[in-house]
């Protein structure tokens, strides 16, 4: 669908291309043109990495990254910590279980 290129506000440039705001879809998703695809686990993840430990055990990291600092500030503002804006992708790698005791462990944190 074309543009009109009075709607110039509605766009935003990614590596030298402008493209809607509103896309929230990654370029393979976009590309596949269907909303069953689903980026790697890995990527929607993101900015959590995960990491095998020496014993085989799973460690959960929080990567930050300059190129982030804006939606660590709005997650701030609003109240709403990554795990939480992470609920979908760390059900899906870790299951319920793993989320509820997350939500647990950080309510007992602060």
């Amino acid at each position: 669908q074309a543009m009109n290129i009075k709607d110039h506000h509605a766009l935003i440039q990614i590596h030298g291309t402008l493209v809607p705001k509103n896309i929230q879809r990654t370029g393979g998703e976009q590309l596949q043109g269907k909303g069953d695809f689903r980026k790697p686990i890995s990527c929607w993840l993101y900015p959590i990495r995960v990491s095998v430990l020496s014993n085989g055990m799973k460690a959960l990291n929080l990567h930050r990254w300059e190129i982030c600092k804006d939606a660590f500030a709005k997650g701030r503002k609003e109240g709403i910590r990554v795990y939480q804006f992470l609920k979908e992708p760390l059900t899906q790698a870790f299951g319920e279980d793993f989320y509820r005791a997350l939500e647990c462990a950080a309510s007992q944190l602060g």
